[in-house]
């Protein structure tokens, strides 16, 4: 099983924003890459990116999987088999060297959002990565990464 923190999954080569089935974003030690299932579409170095953010869409649910569980059930006991809905991508915003923004759009893994603190603090780790060329070393092992800075984030979250 992956490790995973919100919208962020440790991938073999460094940490994807999103669902990294679909569309996601891929932090990695040599930059940052677009990609759509394993095939990265375009690539960003480290060192022509000034910032990254990304708001994906938040719940107050504790598990949003089982929200969207649940919902699915209570819709087919009621008889609607209609889907909850589209799963709406969300933007991944690169303000680049020359002050350009280069805008990708990524999948989420839940239609429901992520809980709130998940997403402060992979927002956190995202900030130190992209603020810190020393950190980036950690993209090399990316599960360990990901357990370490997501127990440093959740604290910087609060």
């Amino acid at each position: 099983m992956a490790s995973r923190h919100g919208p962020l999954t440790a991938t073999p080569d460094g940490l994807a924003i999103g669902d990294v089935a679909a569309r996601h974003v891929r932090l990695r030690a040599d930059g940052v890459a677009e990609c759509v299932g394993d095939a990265p579409r375009a690539v960003l170095r480290w060192s022509d990116i000034r910032a990254l953010r990304f708001s994906p869409p938040t719940t107050i649910w504790p598990w949003p999987g089982m929200q969207e569980t649940v919902g699915s059930l209570l819709l087919a006991v009621l008889g609607d088999v209609s889907p909850l809905g589209e799963v709406e991508r969300y933007p991944v915003v690169l303000t680049v060297t020359s002050g350009d923004e280069v805008t990708w759009e990524v999948d989420p893994h839940y239609i429901a959002g992520y809980r709130r603190s998940h997403v402060r603090s992979a927002q956190r780790i995202v900030e130190v990565l992209t603020s810190s060329a020393e950190s980036r070393a950690l993209l090399r092992h990316p599960a360990d990464a990901l357990t370490r800075l997501a127990a440093v984030g959740r604290r910087a979250a609060w």
